[in-house]
């Protein structure tokens, strides 16, 4: 809690203006790995139309004899250079 009048006045200050400049919202669903959040808490979003490129996505099936990878979206790889793909577990590490 606030523990004078000043920072009582600037925390409401905030509130308001943050409610009245921060206009952008979004409505997103989350696999078991995003019950360990709770509002308040601050999320990293990745939308590929705000970003104008796929930036994430989600292991389908691992094939560990033929190497593969099966995703939930296709995905085009360029013709040379390196690919990187990093996979967080369901702790959130990587």
């Amino acid at each position: 809690g606030c523990t004078s009048r000043g920072q009582a006045h600037r925390a409401g200050l905030w509130l308001i203006k943050t409610e009245l400049l921060e206009t952008q919202t979004v409505d997103f669903s989350v696999g078991a790995e995003g019950l360990r959040h709770v509002p308040g808490d601050v999320i990293e979003i990745c939308d590929d139309d705000y970003a104008g490129i796929s930036i994430g996505g989600r292991v389908l099936a691992v094939n560990s004899q033929t190497r593969t990878l099966t995703l939930d979206r296709e995905i085009t790889l360029p013709s040379s250079g390196t690919t990187l793909i990093s996979l967080v577990d369901g702790s959130g590490n990587p």
